[in-house]
């Protein structure tokens, strides 16, 4: 789960792929909020929320 666009995706996309992750090949799941991300991060629904 991550904020998708913008500086945020791209800093994740840098990060993810000095460690050789794809970040297309990552399932993302996009909320419309913090708020959401968070709730669905707590409720298991991500394994990652940046």
């Amino acid at each position: 789960m991550y904020v998708h666009g913008g500086q945020p995706e791209a800093m994740l996309r840098y990060g993810a792929g000095r460690k050789g992750v794809d970040l297309d090949e990552v399932d993302g799941i996009n909320k419309q909020s913090t708020q959401d991300m968070m709730n669905s991060w707590r409720r298991g629904e991500a394994d990652y929320f940046h």
